[in-house]
């Protein structure tokens, strides 16, 4: 077991990691050094392709865990605490989450003393959050098929599942396997209401001296596809099978991009009121498929973490 206990911070997407990831990862490199970036202008843990989307037997898979080893031991060498961050750690949401576990196994196996940052966010916002993103990648179901789990015949990928943010589920695995004093559970919800909160519980967590100024919050936005026009790139996404772009030719790709260049200038000319009216629809649509299915996982949460997640309009 090492001296210092690595942090890893596993996501969730849509959930200010990239804000943690320059403004506090990488703003304190004389404490903290992210493991396996790809340079020093990207700030995320980038070794992940095998063990989110390979077979945990793969011999790629245990190349992978050896270079996060090493780097984990590279980073402890001077005294800096290793960080491990990417949101794809927790899984990928268009592929139902389903290799969570593998991964929670593949971080334990990799460092059982390590600390665990999982941010969170209220669920009906972050599927939405979730859903545009879906789209925007090439997805070309609406809201209600995506939360039905209807399979898109032109692709191979896995429908989504409610059970991908069930975040007491997350909790109590890891907790299983790294003990609950070393799982935090930060809502994005608490950053908005209780900025000194969340950076005082973030920064005493991790290990940092808490500084005399935070760093700059005003520069986080919480980033969302535009909904209204959401039908009309599901269609393009359906004629130009977006999926597949990558085995078409180059000029049909660059046709391709210039459609989809001319749906996000439409997008900018779309009036509030119209955006505003497309987001209530898809959440009026979401709310009614999920229902109470989170209330028990986050009323457990909330007892667990003394988190009042009822007050940040989590479903109890």
């Amino acid at each position: 077991m090492s001296s210092v206990q690595p942090i890893i911070h596993i996501g969730y997407q849509h959930c200010m990691a990239t804000w943690l990831q320059y403004k506090v990862f990488a703003a304190n490199p004389e404490r903290l050094r992210i493991v396996c970036r790809k340079h020093e202008r990207d700030q995320k843990s980038r070794n992940n392709v095998h063990i989110v989307k390979g077979h945990p037997f793969s011999r790629e898979f245990a190349a992978e865990r050896e270079s996060y080893r090493a780097g984990i031991a590279e980073a402890a060498k001077d005294g800096s605490i290793p960080i491990l961050t990417n949101e794809a750690f927790s899984g990928n949401p268009f592929m139902g989450g389903s290799q969570a576990r593998n991964i929670a196994e593949f971080f334990h196996d990799l460092a059982p003393d390590a600390k665990i940052l999982i941010s969170v966010r209220e669920q009906i916002s972050f599927i939405i959050a979730i859903y545009g993103s879906y789209v925007h990648s090439g997805g070309c179901l609406d809201i209600g098929n995506f939360l039905s789990r209807k399979l898109e015949k032109s692709t191979k990928i896995t429908p989504f599942l409610l059970s991908f943010c069930d975040y007491y589920a997350y909790y109590s695995y890891y907790s299983s396997l790294f003990g609950k004093e070393n799982v935090l559970i930060l809502p994005v919800e608490q950053f908005r209401n209780d900025t000194d909160l969340y950076l005082s519980q973030l920064y005493d967590f991790i290990g940092l001296p808490i500084p005399n100024h935070w760093p700059d919050t005003s520069v986080y936005v919480d980033t969302e596809r535009p909904h209204a026009l959401a039908g009309l790139t599901r269609i393009a996404n359906r004629i130009l099978h977006h999926y597949e772009l990558s085995s078409q030719r180059d000029e049909r790709r660059r046709g391709s991009d210039r459609i989809y260049s001319l749906i996000a200038k439409l997008d900018q000319l779309v009036p509030e009121g119209k955006e505003a009216k497309a987001l209530e629809k898809i959440n009026k649509i979401t709310s009614s498929h999920v229902g109470n299915y989170y209330a028990e996982g986050n009323s457990k949460l909330s007892s667990e973490t003394s988190i009042d997640l009822a007050s940040y309009g989590y479903k109890i």
